[in-house]
């Protein structure tokens, strides 16, 4: 696939996904469909962006935050932004934070923050969307 098209595909996916939670179903993140992968090199603005994130396994995605405020709105502690986005500036510890931090996950609006880690409850928390 060639640099546009996987531009393309990428954009598509994010206005599936909002225009899912607009109509009042819950977007999902759903992997490339197989052999499908985007190869489009970051710019080094969006790795700079990337490399914001504390390491952790909470993360926000690179060239993918809108701004749309859910991530200060419900866990401000555990945000950071600027013009170019937002990241996680600190990983939930407490049980109140790690509700919070799901909070966001559950109610953003096209799937930029994510989560590697293995955890039983969170992953269950997340496929419940």
């Amino acid at each position: 696939m060639d640099h546009r098209g996987s531009v393309l595909t990428r954009w598509f996916r994010r206005i599936v996904a909002a225009v899912g939670r607009v109509g009042g179903v819950a977007s999902v993140n759903l992997p490339p469909p197989p052999g499908e992968f985007d190869i489009t090199p970051r710019t080094p603005e969006a790795n700079a962006q990337a490399d914001k994130n504390v390491a952790g396994d909470f993360w926000v995605e690179a060239d993918c935050c809108s701004l749309c405020g859910v991530p200060w709105h419900y866990a401000p502690d555990l945000f950071d932004y600027d013009d170019a986005g937002c990241w996680v500036k600190r990983q939930p510890v407490t049980a109140d934070e790690r509700e919070r931090m799901l909070t966001v996950l559950q109610v953003q609006e096209l799937g930029c923050i994510r989560y590697r880690g293995r955890d039983p409850r969170i992953l269950s928390a997340i496929s419940e969307e």
